[in-house]
């Protein structure tokens, strides 16, 4: 029976799929559900009857490690030539498959960023693509649009926009007039590449701002190109923007003030564009291939051009965020820093390029500190091996609300949106390189993570001990503290701990460490954090620093004033430690013994037994001690002692510490306590000393003879003690008595 009933089930099957054949439409195996193939790109080719689908066939990817390797050893460069051998040769057996017509179709344009073709096939070849071994997804070339701003127009006239405000507030809050100050507002040699709606690089306050590779061209070779939604450049572009958006974002990375206000973190930064977003949507082939242009040392030509150094991604999408994953990672393989819009969804919402682990995420925040309701943000969910399985975004935040900008025509505007955020971190970034060029994307992440101007504790969190929300990420970032943190080089003691007692606050009057640049100038506005513990501890291990450990420099000078130590020892050093600076040793000082004290002074006694004979003596000792149990070695402390049984003689000072008496014991058995006092002060120690009986001397009888009938044992038992010579007992005397008749009456 069970037999037929699975003969009827594969006919089911069969005919299923004939009939669909017959109507011309396309069934997918079930095994590509929810796996190769995508479901919207199933959805799409299933309603198909016939004709072509434009997939994105995705291969096995690079080996990240193989591309940090060639970094290492050739550079930036080198990194992305193995990402291109890479891809050349996994790509190699589709290129033929479609070359020898085992698929219908052909190849529109390829990329190495993310190992992937985009190819043009016969709807019913969507299968036997996926049915390929080295074959590991199949999509749609999705749309990707710029988040929505949420207020303004980006055509504002300028009139409109005059302030008297030298800097716009995102700058200032930030820290960028600061960094400014320092001699830092970018440089020519640092590239930012924003992939948007595209650029006027005529406006006043961008102007001269992008990188070029000839001058004499309109058309800004290796700083500007135009992608069509198949990812091919566009032959003979000049820079325009197609809706505004790229252009303030643009203005904000490295605009002037030829408005009257400072517009641009990073003004004498280069900017590289790349058009990818006409009129606010792109597919997914056209931002690939301008994230690949960015990192690229080679235009879409072949010409030679220069790599982008962080690239600001202001778009998202939401259904297929996982499929920026790969390019993302190997940006951050080749060293190259991706800034993302977190979205303006609101909390518990994200897309990518923003929720991908990757990505320097940013949310928005406004004048006040807080963040914006629209700003997106929540707990990514990433089952990828090399990444936490859940993580929080965004990453950081920045200044997204009311943010002034250049708009298209030599107008501003004042725009809402992660998509403003986003940039005020892409032109930080680029103020850090501009102080060392040689910060990794680890040491940038790292450096604004720990100078952060402003944090609240609001949103979900993930219990992994990270102080981060989805509301703020880390916080708000502060390039100023940012770039002092990397001007200071190192800790050096201005002012070092001097020798103290034990309890005592060492320093005169207090401990000063100061942060200093590496030629060993004050670095007069640094606030770092600086830790102090014991660097050589002559104990071993045994002394306890006490109090504020750690405090924040003020005008580059970090105060200990409530130091101490609890032991006594000579050759002590303290060591100054603060994040990513070298740390200081102190010179040698010493700790001595404090004040006397009742609670650590022991009490001794020397022998704890003696014979209770009236004469012989036990001699006790005071050692002297501080609170901390530190033996004092100067006398001159007054010192009492007393007992409950036998008698004591006069203390005696012996001026190192210690003092002494002589116990003398009583002729009765006993314990006797000695207590004692130094300074008036009470001592907590005590010691007894037993009085005993001394060497047997003589016999005494306890218990008597009594009268008896003749032949009758005496009633009760005659007993014989065993005394010492003052007639105390020796309780421990095994001597063999013997009794005879002394006396005899009878005289028998």
């Amino acid at each position: 029976m069970r037999k037929k009933i699975r003969n009827k089930f594969i006919l089911f099957i069969f005919l299923v799929v004939f009939l669909s054949t017959l109507a011309g439409g396309v069934v997918l195996a079930q095994g590509s559900e929810g796996g190769v193939v995508s479901h919207s790109l199933r959805e799409e080719i299933e309603k198909k009857e016939k004709g072509t689908a434009e997939v994105v066939i995705r291969l096995a990817p690079s080996d990240g490690r193989e591309v940090i390797r060639a970094r290492e050893e050739k550079g930036r460069e080198g990194a992305v030539e193995a990402l291109k051998t890479s891809a050349k040769n996994k790509q190699e057996g589709i290129q033929n498959a479609f070359e020898r017509g085992e698929i219908e179709g052909e190849i529109i344009n390829s990329f190495w960023i993310t190992n992937a073709v985009l190819a043009e096939v016969k709807v019913q070849d969507v299968e036997k693509i996926a049915q390929r071994d080295e074959v590991e997804r199949i999509h749609k070339n999705f749309q990707i649009n710029i988040p929505a701003p949420l207020k303004g127009s980006f055509v504002v006239h300028s009139d409109a926009m005059q302030s008297d405000d030298e800097f716009t507030w995102g700058l200032e809050r930030i820290g960028v007039p600061e960094v400014w100050d320092m001699g830092f507002k970018g440089s020519s040699d640092i590239k930012v590449a924003v992939l948007d709606t595209g650029v006027d690089i005529e406006h006043d306050d961008l102007e001269g701002k992008m990188y070029t590779e000839d001058e004499e061209d309109d058309t800004y070779p290796g700083g500007w190109v135009e992608f069509d939604e198949e990812g091919n450049a566009k032959d003979d572009s000049e820079p325009h923007d197609t809706h505004g958006h790229g252009t303030h974002v643009s203005g904000t990375v490295v605009g002037g003030d030829a408005g009257g206000t400072h517009i641009g973190v990073a003004p004498e930064t280069k900017l590289m564009h790349g058009l990818v977003l006409p009129d606010g949507e792109a597919t997914f082939a056209q931002i690939i291939a301008g994230m690949e242009w960015a990192m690229d040392d080679e235009d879409p030509w072949g010409n030679d051009k220069e790599m982008a150094d962080v690239v600001n991604m202001s778009f998202g999408v939401d259904e297929y965020q996982g499929y920026f994953e790969e390019p993302l990672e190997k940006m951050i393989n080749t060293g190259i820093v991706p800034v993302g819009a977190m979205g303006n969804d609101g909390e518990g919402k994200y897309g990518s390029p923003g929720a991908i682990y990757e990505t320097l995420a940013i949310g928005a925040s406004d004048e006040e500190d807080k963040i914006a309701d629209f700003s997106s943000g929540g707990v990514v969910d990433d089952s990828r091996d090399d990444t936490p399985l859940e993580y929080v975004k965004p990453n950081f935040s920045a200044p997204g609300v009311g943010v002034k900008s250049a708009v298209p025509g030599n107008n501003y505007s004042e725009m809402d949106g992660t998509s403003m955020a986003a940039p005020h971190v892409a032109g930080a970034i680029a103020l850090l390189l501009d102080f060392d060029p040689d910060l990794t994307v680890d040491n940038i992440y790292d450096l604004l993570k720990n100078n952060i101007s402003y944090y609240d504790e609001v949103g979900d969190f993930l219990d992994d001990g990270e102080d981060k929300n989805t509301r703020y990420g880390y916080g708000i970032i502060d390039i100023h503290q940012a770039v002092l943190s990397l001007e200071a080089e190192q800790l050096s003691f201005k002012k070092h701990p001097t020798t103290s007692m034990a309890g005592k606050f060492i320093g005169d009057p207090a401990i000063e460490v100061e942060i200093q640049d590496q030629e060993g100038n004050l670095v007069g506005d640094a606030t770092n954090e600086v830790k102090i513990w014991v660097e050589n501890d002559p104990t071993t291990g045994n002394a306890e620093l006490s109090g504020t450990l750690t405090q924040e420099a003020q005008d580059g000078i970090a105060t200990f004033d409530d130091l101490w130590i609890d032991k006594a020892e000579t050759g002590y050093t303290l060591e100054a430690i603060s994040e990513g600076l070298e740390s200081a040793v102190s010179d040698q000082f010493d700790i001595e013994a404090g004040d006397a004290g009742g609670k650590k002074t022991t009490i001794t006694a020397d022998p704890l037994e003696i014979t209770a004979d009236g004469a012989s003596t036990s001699t006790i000792t005071v050692q002297a001690q501080d609170e901390f149990g530190n033996e004092l070695e100067e006398g001159g402390d007054e010192v009492t002692l007393k007992t409950d049984k036998g008698s004591l003689s006069a203390v005696t000072d012996h001026n190192d510490g210690t003092y002494s008496a002589t116990l003398t014991s009583a002729t009765e058995r006993g314990t006797a306590t000695v207590t004692g006092k130094i300074d008036q002060e009470s001592i907590e120690d005590e010691v007894t000393v037993d009085f005993v009986a001394g060497n047997p001397d003589q016999l005494f009888f306890v218990q008597h003879p009594t009268d008896t009938t003749a032949g009758e044992v005496m009633t009760p038992a005659i007993e014989v003690e065993i005394q010492d010579q003052e007639g105390n007992l020796v309780g421990d005397a095994t001597n063999e008595v013997k009794i005879w008749v002394e006396n005899d009456p009878t005289t028998a």
